[in-house]
């Protein structure tokens, strides 16, 4: 839960739609399925990637993998209930592909799947934020609450609390 203090008619809540667009879907396949950046294993299979529209200029992704090893039918099964066993990558989608948990992801590959995803998005004094969530899949060793002020080029990281055994 995150709180702010602030009076109520100045905090809006702002909704998320989600939207389809195959050819940009193909593009951040591409990018995760290339990219060092992420620190995935290079095997991870993509499940399912969802476009979330903010306004006509901020859309975010939500990418769904899985193990290479494992029956990607279970696995997408798991997606309808809020996948809480496989990789999500939440990225805000522009010009390029800012992954919103690289302040978070292991410096290592795949040392462990980060769960979690983005949760909601609000309006405060004229700037634009996102709330996400991240938890390592596997274990109770990590879980972070994060919060991305989008209102310049990239998103900055203005808000994380993060804890775990």
């Amino acid at each position: 839960m995150i709180a702010i203090l602030a009076a109520p008619q100045t905090v809006n809540e702002l909704p998320l739609e989600e939207i389809q667009d195959e050819a940009l879907i193909e593009r951040i396949g591409r990018y995760i399925k290339n990219t060092n950046a992420l620190n995935l294993a290079p095997d991870m299979r993509i499940l399912k990637t969802r476009l979330l529209r903010l306004s006509p200029t901020i859309l975010f992704s939500e990418t769904f993998l899985a193990p290479p090893h494992e029956d990607p039918a279970v696995w997408e099964k798991l997606l309808s209930a809020g996948c809480g066993v496989c990789e999500n990558v939440p990225i805000l989608v522009g010009q390029t592909l800012e992954d919103l948990f690289k302040e978070i992801r292991s410096p290592t590959v795949n040392v462990e799947s980060t769960c979690g995803g983005i949760e909601f998005a609000f309006a405060l004094s004229g700037r634009t934020y996102v709330v996400s969530h991240a938890e390592a899949c596997e274990s109770d060793s990590f879980s972070a609450a994060l919060v991305h002020d989008l209102s310049g080029d990239k998103p900055k990281l203005v808000f994380e609390l993060s804890g775990g055994l």
